[in-house]
């Protein structure tokens, strides 16, 4: 047992260094527009407007104060380990999980967006992660109690890193409850066990959340700038504007201070936040809530504008399904905020930030063509893969039972980040691009599977 440990330590360790290959490649840790405000959050100990502050303590935490690099090793090193107990929980003969685990690194890390987003000083890395961590919390008989608690602790991170992985729990939760309710008779102690485990995760994260901000910020709140942010999206989609030339004109609709802006606003998400001043003249991120309330309440309870939203949700959650492109966002930050807090916090590494692929040269000496030709291939093939499997008995009867499970789980999770991501807000290409190599990692266990059952019947045909 000792040396199975051994060995797990081992293959896990190495398939970090396999994914660490990009951050090597790029000459230093991949940041993002938004890596400022995390590294800033969790050194100056504020909660910001528009995220958590979970993942900026996280940042504090395991750079201890020295280098980003060791964030990134961090990462690398939990992606490597949550994979692996996936491996394990999918295959039972110990010599080939290694191999199993290894391969798929290898396969993930040059074939896949998994290392440009494990690589990143962002939290998007750990949404592919909680998807995988739930599968296995189900899934795993054998599971220890260490493992079980570390991948509870990082579930419960992966829920407070990002607003959409909370939400994205809360549907799981609702889905099991409905699940729950439909199966009630047919689900055994042991499930409902797994069930009501999950589900107390997903309640203990929204609380934990809450009582992380309440004792950072003094206030108990989920999100201090959900409302912008819905805001915006009734803007980006178009409802927006009817409203206000519909109700301006009412006597208690005229003093809104958006009614003023209704010929003039911007034709995007992203313009009404940050290309604007109308969050500013609506009294700031903190006063424009119940001006911004005000209208989200009122969109849905009209039935008329409550069937634009529908519509909407459902058209830009679909759209974020395309919204696959490795590289999104991965230009040069040259002089911007991600630079500031380096030179700040990590002013050793202030040169090697300037002189990394990302930010030499504006950027472009990192090309996304390649991987995202190469992961586009892989994902035709696995879509191509489950199909033919679904539509063919005989080998879909072949396919554990496990297995089975894995792909229920990604296709749910990518839906379900789609629906999430782009149906409250816009789509945007780096949100569904986290989460898309799930796919054809699901389906690899497939042609594992039917590689291994093939081999084994020409070996008994050959004795």
């Amino acid at each position: 047992m000792q040396k199975d440990n051994i060995s797990d330590s081992l293959v896990i360790i190495l398939g970090a260094a396999l994914l660490s290959l990009v951050a090597l490649y790029n000459g230093f840790p991949l940041v993002y527009s938004d890596t400022g405000t995390y590294i800033s959050s969790g050194f100056e100990m504020f909660v910001p407007l528009d995220r958590p502050i979970a993942y900026g303590l996280f940042l504090r935490i395991t750079s201890m104060e020295i280098s980003p690099w060791l964030v990134i090793l961090m990462q690398n090193l939990i992606t490597s380990y949550v994979l692996h107990s996936t491996v394990s929980t999918l295959i039972q003969d110990r010599r080939m999980i290694a191999r199993a685990q290894l391969l798929s690194v290898l396969t993930l890390t040059f074939f896949s967006g998994i290392a440009w987003y494990s690589n990143q000083l962002m939290p998007d890395f750990i949404t592919p992660l909680v998807i995988l961590i739930l599968f296995v919390l189900m899934n795993n008989k054998k599971i220890s109690w260490i493992n079980k608690t570390l991948l509870t602790l990082l579930l419960i991170f992966g829920f407070i890193a990002h607003l959409s992985n909370l939400l994205m729990g809360l549907c799981f939760a609702i889905m099991v409850m409905i699940y729950w309710l439909v199966k009630r008779e047919s689900i055994g102690r042991d499930a409902k066990m797994k069930l009501l485990y999950c589900i107390g995760v997903v309640i203990f994260s929204w609380c934990s959340l809450a009582v992380i901000n309440r004792v950072v910020d003094k206030e108990y709140n989920i999100s201090k700038g959900s409302h912008v942010f819905l805001m915006a999206h009734l803007n980006d989609a178009g409802i927006l504007k009817p409203f206000l030339c519909e109700h301006c004109n009412e006597p208690e609709w005229q003093s809104h201070p958006l009614c003023p802006y209704k010929d003039s606003l911007p034709s995007d998400a992203a313009g009404f936040i940050w290309g604007s001043h109308l969050v500013d003249s609506c009294g700031g991120w903190k006063n424009s809530k119940a001006p911004f309330d005000q209208i989200i309440h009122q969109t849905i309870i009209e039935p008329k504008y409550l069937s634009m939203n529908a519509y909407k949700f459902v058209q830009y959650g679909f759209v974020q399904m395309g919204q696959i492109e490795i590289g999104h966002g991965l230009t040069s930050y040259q002089n911007t905020t991600p630079l500031e807090q380096i030179q700040r916090w990590f002013p050793l590494e202030e040169n090697n930030y300037k002189n990394s692929r990302q930010n030499r040269w504006n950027g472009q000496d990192l090309n996304f063509e390649w991987i995202n030709l190469l992961q586009l291939l892989w994902i035709a093939f696995s879509c191509l893969l489950l199909i033919y499997i679904f539509f063919t008995p005989s080998l879909s009867a072949q396919i554990s039972g496990n297995v089975k499970d894995l792909i229920v789980f990604v296709l749910l999770g990518i839906f379900i980040n789609a629906m999430i991501t782009g149906g409250l807000n816009s789509p945007y290409g780096r949100l569904q691009a986290r989460v898309v190599w799930l796919l054809p990692y699901g389906a690899s266990f497939i042609l594992f599977a039917l590689t291994k059952r093939y081999r084994n019947t020409i070996e008994k045909k050959l004795q």
